[in-house]
């Protein structure tokens, strides 16, 4: 069931409303979040699996299949009504080491397919499931816009990036978007 996190984004005006899609595993199992390794130079991540055997992912890095950006209407910012957008990635890793993940989104202000200069809209964490057993995920987040740092019915570039738990990134997918207008019309998804 996806869960739903409210995060303030570094700019200020953005607030990232994100429900986490999370993929299939052993839901009543519980992660290994002992923090450690943050060092560690080894891409496997080994952990056990529900006889207490160790098991290991082979360290692949997720593989982002499908992005993109659409309106999602207005909704209740707590202030009054903002349009929102809102932006997915489907990611798929081969050894199955999603059970925990990071979501990065960026984005630059020059709409021509390609990310330079970009800055970071937010990061969101998730994950759910038994280690190396969680293949895929569908990862969402929404932002209310408010003609702040994303200006209404503007085109922008949007880069959205995987992490999973051994600390491997997809590469980045690049989609470009306009904005909704202050009505929350328009916006979704554009060619660069």
């Amino acid at each position: 069931m996806p869960t739903l996190l409210l995060l303030r984004s570094r700019l200020a005006p953005l607030v990232l409303i994100a429900p986490l899609a999370l993929g299939c595993g052993d839901k009543s199992a519980e992660d290994d979040d002992d923090g450690g390794g943050s060092g560690d130079t080894d891409d496997t991540a080994a952990t056990t699996d529900d006889t207490g055997e160790p098991q290991e992912c082979s360290g692949a890095a997720p593989v982002i299949v499908d992005a993109d950006c659409r309106n999602a209407g207005m909704q209740n910012s707590g202030g009054g009504e903002l349009p929102t957008m809102e932006f997915s990635a489907e990611a798929t890793d081969e050894d199955g080491d999603l059970e925990a993940w990071t979501y990065i989104v960026l984005y630059d202000a020059t709409p021509d397919g390609v990310l330079s200069g970009e800055a970071e809209l937010g990061t969101n964490t998730g994950g759910s499931g038994v280690a190396c057993e969680v293949p895929t995920i569908q990862a969402r987040a929404s932002w209310f816009v408010d003609g702040g740092s994303l200006a209404y019915s503007t085109t922008y570039d949007f880069g959205l990036v995987v992490v999973d738990a051994a600390g491997q990134s997809s590469e980045v997918a690049v989609i470009t978007c306009q904005m909704p207008g202050d009505n929350g019309l328009g916006g979704g998804e554009v060619e660069p």
